[in-house]
């Protein structure tokens, strides 16, 4: 939910983006994470997820996208360990969704991580957060910095 306190200040940081491949990578993101906001079935919001962190997270690097898309969500968005570890396993679970709607046409059942079972639905919801922040993020610093990811990564 957009609340007036959570989108205060969002305007004058978007005009503070100089790039214009960056202002395009951040529209295509928010609008696939309006259209897997649009979707009843989780799976498609998974595949609409996904694109959304790719389009974040990924530059001109081709391979190993979950595990590396995984682990750059988990590094920038979380600061403890226990949460970049759920971070990444939540979103690891969204590539296996996507997978599984792609290849299959359905969903496989429930995920489990930390040990407990998650739908796909609570899944899709909280991966739908991680991008959020992630995309306010980006706009807040003003773009995507050159694409360092080996500092955040080693970081």
């Amino acid at each position: 939910m957009i609340t007036p306190e959570s989108a205060t200040g969002l305007l004058t940081a978007w005009r503070k983006v100089k790039s214009a491949r960056d202002r395009e990578r951040l529209r295509l993101a928010l609008e696939r994470l309006i259209r897997s906001r649009a979707q009843s079935n989780p799976g498609n919001r998974a595949i609409d997820l996904a694109i959304a962190l790719e389009v974040l997270f990924m530059n001109t690097e081709r391979d190993e996208h979950s595990y590396k898309i995984s682990l750059r969500a988990a590094r920038l968005l979380r600061d403890s360990p226990n949460d970049r570890a759920r971070a990444f396993i939540e979103v690891k679970r969204i590539y296996d969704l996507r997978s599984s709607m792609v290849h299959n046409g359905k969903i496989k059942g429930n995920f489990k991580i930390d040990g407990a079972q998650v739908s796909p639905n609570d899944l899709v919801e909280s991966v739908d957060t991680l991008c959020t922040e992630a995309i306010r993020k980006f706009i807040e610093s003003g773009g995507f910095s050159g694409d360092n990811w080996r500092e955040i990564e080693l970081g």
